[in-house]
């Protein structure tokens, strides 16, 4: 997790990413399709929730609390982008 954190901190955007969605998956669990198909209007109240309104499963449909150290790092993502925009994007990391 300690990698991935530094990752997350890294000003090159590629890891950066890669970071942020493997701490995305370590921390809720979520599957890589559900992680690249998040859109930036999934992140929700300032941040603070992660809405998964697409799964392959509906167990998997779900909100779910963002830890406040995590919060910096999802919302740098959202920044500059559309509501419709992806959050992490196609590329599986």
């Amino acid at each position: 997790m300690t990698v991935c954190l530094l990752l997350a901190c890294s000003s090159n955007r590629k890891r950066r990413v890669a970071g942020i969605a493997v701490l995305m998956a370590l921390v809720f669990g979520m599957r890589a399709s559900e992680i690249t198909g998040l859109q930036v209007r999934d992140l929700d109240a300032g941040g603070t929730i992660i809405r998964i309104n697409r799964s392959k499963t509906r167990a998997g449909i779900s909100a779910l609390q963002v830890p406040e150290w995590l919060r910096p790092h999802l919302q740098r993502l959202a920044e500059n982008k559309q509501p419709t925009d992806l959050l992490v994007g196609k590329e599986r990391t």
